[in-house]
């Protein structure tokens, strides 16, 4: 994500840890929404899977924006460049979208009729899990409207609204994942209602704030 909004060893160093941590933290997170049971930590994944997704086209459009106006202007500079950015923005949102409806999709299919099979015994793991990925999640938010706004930046404004969104929804899953331990089993899959409405509505103010965006 810094590779060019960040011209230094240390932004790239940044980037790249980035990418490891999303991949990682989606691993993690579908072994152990498996192992649990949990949909709300597989939707957690999905998300995550997303991240994955959103960091490789902020890496491109922002590559493609300093192409386009040249060193000088830097990543966002010029209009080409900022038409290009909202592009990548609303490139984002179906994908978003489409991961929040599977998400929603499979937890209203637990509510109404499927089998509630979260297993306590491997909360401990999913609670850890979820805390690392919290942790991570707000570093990277930080980390990422910093560098929006000293470039001025759409595409990693979106990235770091997208990373603050991911706290929230790791605490639904928090709290879905407490309030299973005192034996309501349907708030696993409320938590991951939660996540998935959570997720839709973040596509759609991606898709309002890069079409209120002007060219400048």
């Amino acid at each position: 994500m810094f590779l060019t909004a960040v011209r230094s060893a240390a932004g790239r160093h940044l980037a790249a840890c980035s990418v490891a941590a999303s991949v990682a933290l989606a691993a993690l997170k579908l072994e152990v929404s498996g192992s649990s049971g949990s949909v709300a930590l597989y939707g957690s994944a999905l998300d995550e899977v997303f991240d994955i997704a959103v960091i490789g086209m902020t890496v491109v459009v922002a590559r493609h924006a300093a192409a386009r106006n040249g060193p000088a202007d830097g990543a966002s500079g010029g209009a080409p460049g900022r038409r290009a950015e909202r592009l990548g923005v609303l490139a984002q949102t179906p994908l978003l979208v489409a991961a929040g409806g599977v998400v929603a999709y499979m937890a209203a299919a637990q509510l109404t009729g499927g089998a509630m099979t979260m297993r306590m015994q491997a909360a401990p793991v999913a609670i850890a899990t979820l805390l690392l990925s919290a942790g991570v999640d707000l570093w990277r938010a930080v980390a990422l409207t910093r560098a929006a706004r000293r470039s001025g930046s759409a595409t990693l404004a979106a990235a770091a609204l997208n990373f603050r969104m991911d706290v929230c929804t790791t605490a639904v899953a928090l709290l879905g994942l407490a309030t299973v331990g005192t034996g309501w089993q349907a708030a696993d899959p409320v938590a991951a209602l939660l996540i998935g409405v959570v997720m839709i509505g973040s596509a759609a103010r991606l898709a309002w704030d890069a079409g209120r965006a002007r060219d400048g």
